[in-house]
């Protein structure tokens, strides 16, 4: 295997460019290095430090995370900058401000800036849990993550970082039953735990990194989603969960209730997203709506009255000829009881109405129909059949008990008969 080439213009402007450690990784190797970065490393020069691959330099746990988190999003218009724990040569590690960002050509441009020694020589010399700091875009800790702000109320939660973020919080993140995600205004998606990949209809987790939110929104949900994210990133406002029609890497079609949080990711302003993944129920949903638009069809066809009525004799699905036959609106309908449609001195017939309809037999009761106007039409109300053979059936998911009939005009024939 041949030694790695170099590019001396590229190298010679990072040396220019930066006063930190800088170099130029190909493939997972440096190919360029300036001496600050060989000293922050434990290196004598530069050319040492020349050759080496990027992954012995950090923890196995920190190549973990660049690997997932920062190297998929990074481009030549978007880098990616935080802070990581590297490893100088001679075992020991120590805390640096990472800069990553990739050249046109493919190759990464890598700048560290070692921040032991202003951890090391903290006042007090008491050195913060890794946790607890959140660090701003010029690598200065800035606040504490559990400090309260200066009018007493918390601020947005910083998400802990590197070793204590990885051994504390990331196992319980990744296993979480339901998808979460991490986004920030400059990188997109910089985390999604298992679950959220999965949901976004991506193989692997990297799939998803480096994506724009707005991505992942249906176009008609977009201008909502802009407005929400716009909120959390900017006015620092947590907002409640509310349902978008979304799109998957896959292009399927899903549903999620979305509520996102303020967070500060590596120092940058980010949002935490839960998702409540509704897709099921959604679809759900939308079948029993085509059912009821069918049933409807069906039974708007019917010359007959076709009812429903609930345990407490209230109507709750009825055709259009019930209407047309009392002269009440669906609205009035809607709100009446069943006695409403029965004139007063044949009140006592309900309740037998009502046992027929329970009857397993075909059991018919003649009652007179109250219009909204007052008159009175005759009718043969008689109970239907459901695949239970009786007319009383149970709704699985409430427990309600519906009893479903038809009435038919038979003034004619009484008529006839007289």
């Amino acid at each position: 295997m041949g030694e790695p080439t170099r590019s001396p213009t590229e190298g010679s402007a990072i040396i220019a460019a930066s006063i930190d450690g800088a170099g130029l990784v190909e493939g997972e190797t440096f190919v360029t290095a300036n001496r600050e970065l060989a000293v922050s490393f434990g290196y004598d020069t530069s050319d040492a430090l020349v050759g080496t691959p990027w992954r012995e330099l950090y923890p196995r746990a920190e190549c973990k995370r660049i690997e997932s988190e920062v190297l998929p999003g990074v481009r030549p218009e978007r880098g990616w900058r935080g802070e990581v724990e590297g490893v100088r040569r001679d075992g020991s590690p120590f805390l640096q401000a990472l800069s990553v960002r990739r050249t046109v050509n493919g190759r990464l441009v890598w700048v560290v800036r070692d921040r032991s020694e202003r951890v090391d020589h903290q006042p007090n010399s008491e050195q913060q849990p890794r946790s607890d700091r959140k660090t701003a875009e010029n690598g200065d800790t800035r606040i504490e993550r559990n400090a309260p702000k200066a009018n007493g109320t918390d601020g947005p939660t910083d998400l802990p970082e590197s070793r204590n973020r990885t051994t504390r919080f990331h196992p319980f993140v990744e296993t979480a039953p339901v998808p979460i995600a991490v986004f920030t205004a400059d990188r997109g998606i910089v985390y999604c735990n298992a679950k959220a990949a999965e949901f976004l209809g991506a193989e692997d987790q990297t799939d998803v990194i480096g994506t724009e939110p707005e991505r992942f929104v249906h176009p008609e949900h977009r201008d909502r989603a802009r407005q929400r994210i716009s909120r959390v990133l900017e006015d620092r406002e947590a907002t409640e969960p509310r349902e978008y029609r979304l799109l998957g890497l896959d292009d399927e079609e899903r549903y999620g209730e979305i509520a996102a949080a303020p967070v500060a990711y590596n120092g940058e302003p980010g949002a935490y997203v839960l998702i409540n993944d509704v897709t099921r129920l959604k679809r759900s949903q939308e079948e029993l709506r085509r059912e009821r638009q069918f049933l409807e069809a069906v039974i708007n066809t019917v010359e007959d009255i076709v009812y429903v009525l609930d345990a407490e004799a209230q109507l709750r699905l009825w055709n259009e000829t019930l209407g047309e036959t009392t002269g009440y609106t669906s609205e009035e309908i809607g709100s009446m009881h069943a006695k409403e449609f029965v004139p007063e001195g044949e009140h006592e017939y309900v309740p037998g109405l009502l046992a027929s309809m329970d009857a397993s037999e075909d059991r018919r009761v003649e009652l007179s129909l109250l219009t909204k106007d007052g008159e009175s039409i005759e009718h043969d109300f008689r109970g239907t059949t459901y695949e239970f053979r009786g007319t009383t059936f149970e709704d699985p998911e409430t427990g309600e008990v519906f009893r479903c009939g038809v009435a038919r005009d038979i003034t004619d024939r009484l008529e006839l008969k007289r």
